[in-house]
């Protein structure tokens, strides 16, 4: 973990990376919303593609993150539009 906080503070000058809605920065700022939602969406996912190989497992783990980042971006919008929501704690 400490390899990679380094990393990322290296790459803080990178403005694809870390961006208002760069990926890292919507994912850490709605952490807890992303790991309730990621287990519907892999429920889901299992209904449709079953068990499968462990490369499968790494593209359904990219599927996953595809489909949960709009979500966490519209979450995070809801969220910073009403700070004094229950929201604030999700």
């Amino acid at each position: 973990m400490v390899i990679i906080l380094a990393l990322l503070m290296r790459m803080e000058s990178v403005k694809d990376v870390i961006n208002n809605n760069g990926p890292i920065l919507v994912f850490g700022q709605t952490a807890l919303f992303f790991y309730l939602a990621h287990f519907g969406v892999l429920a889901a996912l299992r209904l449709v593609l079953g068990r499968g190989s462990l490369e499968q497992t790494y593209w359904i783990t990219l599927l996953v993150l595809i489909i949960l980042y709009p979500i966490c971006r519209m979450y995070r919008s809801i969220k910073w539009r009403y700070p004094q929501s229950l929201l604030r704690f999700l």
